[in-house]
């Protein structure tokens, strides 16, 4: 008797071949459509096809979502991973929702024009359940804008060492758990998480940041709260 490893992730939407999840734009509107060429320094998403949501103008919480037949599952994949890619700086805030109850996160989007992957920590919530709705909201809060946000490969991963760690405002990034801070432009691409090479004495760490100095003297690496 041989077993299949369990999957690594839940993709949830990926858009190839049309939409797999029923996409409600309340506010504002939805379409499927080609992945526009560049964008992506980083290289995470050679997808042929993306969604695009176009909020709408004078809503600040401009509605999209999907309802599911069956509800999620947190107590495995419960660590929500979606790449987006906007016109402006911005944040992203996702919300799943049921019955029960709800759970809910936000990133800042500190760089523009760039295929860029924000992860929501849902771990501390693996025992909520009903949850059927996935909803996104682009630009939360504010009135004002109407911009396209595209977005793709929403999928869901197990927090492993991470799974139930509290967000710690304190720390910007240890590049384990808290990783609370959006690298922008200069620098987004220059920085990784590697393994700890010098693990000793008072950096005890598994992981550390990794920033390749390039393009001249005073090449930056920009934090953006």
């Amino acid at each position: 008797i041989s077993l299949d490893p369990a999957p690594t992730s839940i993709v949830y939407e990926d858009f190839e071949g049309g939409a797999k999840l029923n996409w409600n734009p309340i506010d504002g509107s939805f379409v499927v459509v080609p992945n526009p060429p560049g964008g992506d320094t980083l290289n995470i998403n050679g997808s042929t096809q993306v969604g695009a949501y176009t909020k709408k103008a004078g809503a600040g919480y401009s509605l999209f979502q999907a309802e599911l037949a069956q509800p999620l599952d947190l107590s495995i994949y419960n660590v929500f991973k979606v790449q987006v890619k906007t016109a402006a700086p911005t944040s992203v805030l996702l919300k799943l929702e049921g019955p029960n109850g709800f759970v809910e996160g936000i990133n800042n989007i500190a760089v523009k024009d760039q295929w860029i992957e924000y992860s929501f920590n849902f771990s501390k919530s693996a025992a909520l359940k009903g949850l059927n709705k996935i909803i996104l909201f682009f630009d939360p809060g504010v009135d004002a804008s109407s911009d396209t946000y595209l977005f793709d490969n929403l999928i869901a991963v197990t927090a492993g060492a991470c799974a139930g760690v509290d967000k710690n405002p304190d720390i910007l990034d240890d590049f384990e758990c808290q990783r609370n801070i959006a690298y922008a432009q200069p620098g987004f691409d220059d920085i990784t998480a590697v393994d700890n090479p010098d693990k000793f004495g008072a950096n005890l760490s598994a992981k550390v940041g990794r920033y390749k100095d390039v393009g001249g003297e005073y090449h930056a690496l920009v934090m953006d709260w």
